[in-house]
């Protein structure tokens, strides 16, 4: 990966290197970077067009949203200023990732957001992409914004819906609701729906990654426990923990701390820590917090009243020479929860994050493991 960056036919190379399907890291964003700095140098619109394609794939790759978010109006601008010279239909398809961020900022006003839907719904229909894609969207997004009556609505246009051109997979239609049905708590309609997963039948665009977490969370939630432990060690195949993967680690850490792996947790824990100091969306950071807040509470629990974490130096936390106090964490844990559900349904004038999150709590706070083994 040594390009010399001072030609423009070294740039060339670079780019061309960057557009190759390859596993996204920090060391290829480093390079995207360099390469958008040398276009932006030559004011060469076309090569910068593409690194920034490169770079908004790869900050989505590595969960780095606020990236993700800060880079697509450029490349929308661009499309709109330069008519037919670039792929739109491209920029379309990386616009759901945007509507999908937007809905999880509690900064971001609820104005802004229907703004938002409203522009994305125009191009689409414009475009000629067809309903399939703008039902799908507009399902997730009312149902995370707290309007469940309205998601239900769109997944009934959603069913009946034309597939046109643009629409990821017919078989991750299979999946659709997967992450619904774990918030609502249907365990067992989840766990018939994403079978094609846990089967290992259906294994395009990293459906193992976000479907074997919540395949040991739903057997773990309707008692099968040797089926959860096997999807439990599964699941952390797929995910790296220097990655900011918060929705499926607060699946592992609420199994953590149910069968009191609490060893597993901690490492969890030090490691995604770091994200919820960062420019990461509320939701995301939510998730993990509301599994973390069921981790702590079961070793605390289990009379650890002290815990030793590698943590990055900040004023929320401060270790002692016994490490740092369960109390304290789930103090910080608890406080977060609530204010972050209060910013969200603050923005959404309702109170559906408040209820999720203690639907939550009473739904975890149930489950016991066997006592001879996980």
């Amino acid at each position: 990966m040594n390009f010399t960056l001072e030609t423009r036919e070294g740039l060339l190379q670079a780019i061309s290197y960057l557009e190759e399907d390859r596993e996204s890291t920090n060391a290829l964003e480093k390079l995207a970077f360099k390469c958008l700095q040398k276009a932006q140098e030559l004011n060469e619109q076309d090569l910068e067009y593409r690194v920034r394609i490169a770079l908004i794939v790869i900050h989505n790759d590595l969960h780095k949203t606020d990236l993700v978010v800060s880079m697509f109006p450029w490349l929308l601008n661009t499309c709109d200023n330069n008519e037919g010279r670039y792929d739109y239909k491209q920029i379309l398809w990386y616009y759901r990732w945007i509507i999908t961020a937007a809905k999880h900022y509690s900064s971001i006003p609820k104005s802004k957001l229907f703004e938002l839907m409203e522009d994305f719904e125009r191009r689409f229909r414009e475009a000629g992409i067809g309903e399939k894609i703008i039902h799908d969207c507009k399902f997730y997004f009312y149902a995370e914004m707290g309007e469940l009556e309205l998601a239900e609505k769109e997944y009934v246009l959603w069913q009946s819906a034309s597939y046109n051109i643009l629409y990821e997979c017919r078989k991750c239609e299979r999946v659709f609701l997967n992450c619904y049905l774990a918030d609502r708590g249907r365990y067992e309609e989840l766990l018939e729906m994403i079978q094609p997963v846990l089967r290992g039948e259906l294994t395009c665009h990293s459906n193992e990654r976000y479907n074997l977490h919540l395949g040991m969370l739903g057997y773990m939630m309707v008692g099968k426990w040797e089926e959860a432990a096997f999807f439990a060690a599964k699941s952390m195949k797929y995910l790296n923990p220097d990655i900011a993967f918060l929705y499926p680690f607060s699946s592992h850490m609420i199994y953590y701390g149910v069968t009191g792996e609490f060893e597993k947790g901690r490492k969890i824990f030090e490691k995604q820590f770091v994200y919820l100091l960062s420019a990461l969306p509320d939701v995301p950071r939510l998730e993990f917090l509301t599994g973390a807040l069921e981790f702590f509470k079961r070793l605390n629990q289990s009379s650890h009243q002290w815990i030793q974490l590698n943590l990055p130096k900040q004023n929320i936390l401060v270790s002692t020479e016994n490490g740092y106090a369960v109390r304290d964490i789930l103090h910080y844990i608890q406080s977060e929860v609530d204010r972050l559900a209060h910013a969200l349904d603050q923005r959404n004038e309702n109170n559906h994050y408040k209820q999720f999150v203690a639907s939550l709590a009473e739904r975890y706070g149930r489950v016991q493991a066997p006592k001879t083994g996980n």
